[in-house]
């Protein structure tokens, strides 16, 4: 029957998307074994490398995809079949062997739809592999090729996170900036107001990190949180009252806050510094 193949084929996805790969695999092979000329043989071969993937045997992914090489010189799918080793990789978190495999991708494959998927990928297993350099030229290469997907929220706020573990601080302050500029109702909003005020905080300017501070006013996580930092920043400099200022703000307004070490006992030490041992 004409829809006989087409039939076999959504079929064999619904197995794979149930998680039932070898059943989704056996159909796939049978297709291509009998409709020898069939149009779909380059999604079913991605499909099968899909079905290694889910069982986890990505060594047998890897010669499939050796062997699609071999099969079908130029395919879309081909593309498509590397860079999903690359993201198995990814979310086993074996960082460096998806690093190898998105490098190879961008080698392989330097003119295709995926790049920038692939470059912020790239981007993501060298930032958690602590390579905040690499993951920055990664990261910016997204910027530069700007195509189709839209990255600029994402490439920005990592851009600023690597920035700043490598304590280049007004590199950090301006990706956040232009991205509360260019997306202001972020779904992160609120934890890159934090962020802003932690990292003028370590560059020592103390009223910019105040005015990020105030602008978390009314949310339960990250208030208290700046609250904190506004207050370490004076213990830390022996200021005891401008730091108990904070915290008791802390401990009026949200008592069940718990921080490390104890907003009580920064408040009792700030007292025994100025002398007021009842207080204390």
């Amino acid at each position: 029957h004409p829809l006989e193949e087409s039939g076999r084929y959504a079929l064999a996805w619904s197995l794979v998307s149930l998680g039932r790969y070898a059943e989704g695999r056996k159909i796939f092979e049978e297709i291509l074994l009998n409709y020898p000329a069939t149009s779909l043989s380059d999604p079913i071969f991605w499909g099968v490398l899909k079905t290694y993937l889910g069982e986890g045997e990505v060594e047998k992914a890897i010669q499939f995809y050796q062997r699609f090489l071999s099969t079908i010189l130029l395919s879309p799918w081909a593309e498509q079949c590397l860079f999903d080793i690359g993201q198995y990789h990814f979310k086993k978190r074996e960082y460096a062997q998806a690093t190898s495999i998105f490098r190879q991708f961008l080698k392989t494959y330097p003119e295709n739809d995926l790049q920038e998927w692939v470059f912020f990928m790239l981007g993501e297993s060298q930032f958690n592999q602590k390579d905040y350099g690499g993951a920055i030229d990664a990261y910016r290469q997204v910027l530069w090729l700007k195509r189709r997907a839209r990255f600029e929220d994402r490439v920005y706020l990592r851009l600023g996170y690597s920035h700043l573990l490598l304590k280049q601080y007004d590199e950090a302050i301006g990706y956040w900036e232009r991205l509360l500029r260019e997306f202001p109702e972020h779904p992160e909003k609120k934890e890159i107001l934090y962020w802003l005020a932690e990292t003028h905080l370590f560059k020592e300017d103390y009223r910019n990190a105040v005015s990020y501070v105030d602008q978390l006013k009314g949310d339960p996580v990250f208030y208290p949180r700046g609250l904190t930092s506004l207050g370490w920043y004076h213990f830390q400099r022996q200021e005891w009252k401008e730091a108990n200022h904070y915290f008791l703000k802390i401990l009026s307004e949200f008592p069940d806050y718990r921080a490390s070490p104890p907003i009580s006992l920064l408040i009792g030490q700030s007292y025994l510094n100025q002398n007021n041992y009842g207080q204390a």
